[in-house]
């Protein structure tokens, strides 16, 4: 996984809340040797109480929990910690619970239960990386910005190289037109990262061989919006 911190910086924080206790011993066994520090809660008290002392990456909640839902944890997660990304799992993934999760919890991803433990750790090293842009993007750091612009062109091979050059033809006409450097420099990074949104986009989609059927084509076509929100979250699109 890429590594946005530097090489003596600690690693990312991510938070499990469960109230199966195997389940969490599941999830230590899983990421067992990855350079992700673990922490792992009960329940949503719990897990606030961790938000509030804790620098937390990550958040991934049950739904159905004794007492308050993930739903109900996650919705309440931003004004704790307002730049934790949020992964709701579920066995029970009906319309409304995903809807109330996307809409109310603002969840980044939407797992069910039993997992694939591909797709699980997918999930959290994407809401990693989602996360660095966003703090990336906040401070301006351009040579994370361009690294982490390189880390989403890996899930995509066909696209490689596309954001640096797309940068460099954005640079020429940019100079052409005698634009200022302020607004040189936000021209590049946001050439560097317009495809961020693919981030959102699982790599079997975007690495399938042959035509994407409706349903997986509807989803890359989401990704444009799954950009805007990256920046919205950054405060940079005003």
């Amino acid at each position: 996984m890429f590594n946005t911190r530097g090489e003596n910086s600690t690693p990312d924080t991510v938070l499990f809340v469960d109230d199966e206790e195997n389940i969490l011993n599941s999830i230590d066994r899983l990421f067992a040797g990855a350079d992700i520090k673990i922490l792992k809660a009960a329940n949503a008290a719990e897990a606030l109480v961790l938000l509030s002392k804790e620098k937390i990456t990550v958040i991934v909640s049950d739904n159905q929990m004794p007492g308050t839902k993930g739903t109900e944890l996650l919705s309440r997660v931003s004004d704790v910690s307002p730049d934790t990304l949020k992964i709701l799992m579920t066995a029970y993934a009906d319309l409304e619970t995903a809807v109330t999760a996307i809409n109310k919890s603002e969840v980044f991803r939407f797992i069910i239960k039993p997992w694939d433990n591909d797709v699980l750790m997918g999930a959290v090293r994407e809401a990693i990386t989602r996360y660095h842009i966003i703090q990336a993007l906040k401070k301006k750091y351009e040579t994370i910005l361009f690294s982490l612009a390189q880390t989403i062109e890996l899930k995509d091979p066909y696209t490689r190289e596309h954001c640096e050059n797309v940068a460099n033809y954005a640079m020429m006409i940019a100079g052409a037109l005698n634009f200022e450097e302020e607004a040189k420099k936000n021209l590049k990074y946001g050439s560097w990262l317009h495809d961020c949104g693919k981030i959102g986009v699982p790599e079997d989609i975007l690495n399938k061989k042959g035509i994407l059927n409706e349903e997986e084509y509807n989803l890359v076509k989401k990704h444009p919006r799954w950009g805007a929100d990256v920046a919205e979250q950054a405060n940079m699109s005003r």
